[in-house]
Formats: structure tokens, C-alpha cells, sequence
């Protein structure tokens, strides 16, 4: 059905962007340390 793949595309683009700002989060952290 369409709402699953709507679901399923949403649930990726969260996962995908919470990953770069966690990474983003991880590189600022190091930069303050350094």
C-alpha cells in the first residue's frame, strides 16, 4: 500500500538524519576537546 511505503520512506529520512546530526554532534564534541 501507498501509506506503507510513505511510512517506511519517512522512517529511513529520520533514521538517515539523525545519524548525520549525531555525527555531526560527535565531530563538534572532538573539536571542543581538541
Amino acid at each position: 500500500p501507498a501509506w506503507k511505503k510513505d511510512y517506511l520512506g519517512r522512517g529511513a529520512l529520520i533514521s538517515l538524519s539523525s545519524v548525520s546530526a549525531s555525527k555531526l554532534y560527535f565531530e563538534i564534541a572532538l573539536g571542543v576537546e581538541n
